[in-house]
């Protein structure tokens, strides 16, 4: 079964604290995969815990823009609770201000184990106006077909009316704006085929001095076990199995 998005929300909460909930629409399914992203700002800060008072969650390290605005990516797979439509938690060391968070739950993605394969990031990127998939993570190739590639992306700007759209082959899945133009977005799609890729994003409206952004990005396998794919093979493996296929 193929990986697919089941649903996602996201909110803003501008005002300091030390802590940022969000429950999902919906019930969720046992067996199925969440994933989340979540936007902080204040020096220092980290996120504590990630909790929705059934599963476990696990980090990837988090971009940062100048060591004060920070976006990280948190996950579990496997989950417990369905039948629920779980709030998620997320605690930061201390209070953090211009909090984000995004949370998304997919199904088809592996259960046998952490699901994760790769991920990058990048940090203080310098990003230009109307530029078509100009802010990217760095490249990654997934090591089997199939999988859902996940990225997050922050701007910081002096310059108002900015938004993102997604790169190419991505679909957004939630969007927020903090004053209007310091856009948080989400993106994702499930690549057939493995082979190497980075997060893009296409920055729309004019930048102002010292637009920055920071981007991450990660891989989860799906539950069908795919082969793995050695550097460079992915497209004769995938060309291999076409051929097993039309002599079975």
């Amino acid at each position: 079964m193929a990986i697919a998005l089941v649903q996602s929300t996201s909110v803003l909460a501008a005002a300091s604290a030390t802590t940022i909930a969000l429950a999902f629409a919906s019930n969720v399914t046992n067996g199925n995969f969440i994933v989340i992203a979540v936007n902080w700002q204040n020096t220092g800060i980290s996120v504590s815990t990630v909790a929705d008072g059934t599963n476990t969650y696990s980090s990837i390290t988090a971009a940062a823009i100048n060591n004060v605005i920070f976006t990280q990516i948190w996950y579990t797979w496997n989950i417990t609770n369905g039948g629920t439509a779980p709030t998620i938690t997320v605690t930061f060391s201390a209070a953090a201000v211009n909090r984000s968070l995004s949370i998304h739950e997919y199904s088809g993605v592996q259960t046998s184990a952490d699901p994760k394969d790769k991920n990058a990031q990048t940090n203080n990127q310098t990003v230009n106006s109307n530029a078509a998939d100009f802010a990217t993570t760095g490249s990654v190739l997934p090591a089997t077909d199939g999988q859902l590639i996940f990225g997050a992306s922050k701007i910081h700007t002096s310059a108002t009316g900015l938004s993102y759209n997604a790169g190419t082959n991505f679909t957004e899945r939630t969007e927020v704006q903090q004053g209007g133009g310091y856009p948080f977005e989400t993106e994702s799609f499930v690549q057939a085929t493995a082979a190497s890729l980075a997060a893009t994003w296409t920055v729309v409206g004019t930048t102002g001095p010292s637009t920055q952004a920071q981007h991450v990005m990660a891989t989860f396998k799906a539950a069908a076990g795919a082969a793995e794919v050695l550097p460079g093979h992915g497209p004769l493996l995938a060309g291999l199995r076409n051929r097993l296929i039309q002599h079975v």
